[in-house]
């Protein structure tokens, strides 16, 4: 966009300035004593796609210092998985990223065996549905591609709320009870 308006200079102002943010929260990560394990995605027609080793989501999680069970998977995009597979898998996961729904009865309506993991019993599942409308828009897949520095300080703050204790969620909140 910025060739087409004779923007490149700011545009790579810009562009760098969000990388130093990303840099700067990544760092602030190294200084958690934990890494609580997350599970990301919610099942959809009887597969639950789970993001690969490698993809931006598994990237998160690591910068995040968090714990993802395929970590040292070399998968760019998802892993296709059943309901069954990922209980079996992630049962005791400390938080779930990525949901649908906007509440815990949302969720529990759409299948009764999300109340066997341990992020649901807990209370600890999140969507990416804060800025969204009832059109349908989502600015998670709007901005977020954009602003990576903001979807790890989302992440970092869901599993190390103590290092940004000030910070409001962007893109994700909390289903509600």
């Amino acid at each position: 966009m910025a060739a087409f308006f004779c923007k490149e200079k700011e545009a790579d102002r810009l562009f760098d300035n969000i990388v130093g943010y990303y840099n700067e929260v990544k760092l602030l990560a190294k200084k958690a004593k934990t890494s609580p394990s997350v599970l990301s995605g919610q099942e959809f027609r009887g597969t639950w796609s789970l993001p690969g080793g490698r993809s931006y989501t598994g990237q998160l999680f690591r910068d995040a210092h968090a714990s993802y069970l395929f970590a040292s998977d070399t998968t760019r995009t998802t892993i296709a998985s059943t309901i069954e597979e990922v209980l079996i898998k992630f049962h005791n996961a400390d938080v779930w990223i990525g949901s649908d729904a906007h509440s815990s009865k949302e969720l529990d309506a759409t299948n009764p065996k999300y109340k066997l993991f341990k992020a649901y019993r807990d209370h600890r599942v999140f969507n990416a549905n804060k800025r969204s409308n009832p059109q349908g828009g989502n600015d998670y897949w709007e901005s977020g591609v954009v602003r990576p520095d903001l979807l790890l300080k989302d992440m970092l703050k869901i599993v190390h709320p103590e290092l940004l204790p000030n910070y409001e969620l962007t893109y994700m909140e909390q289903l509600k009870q």
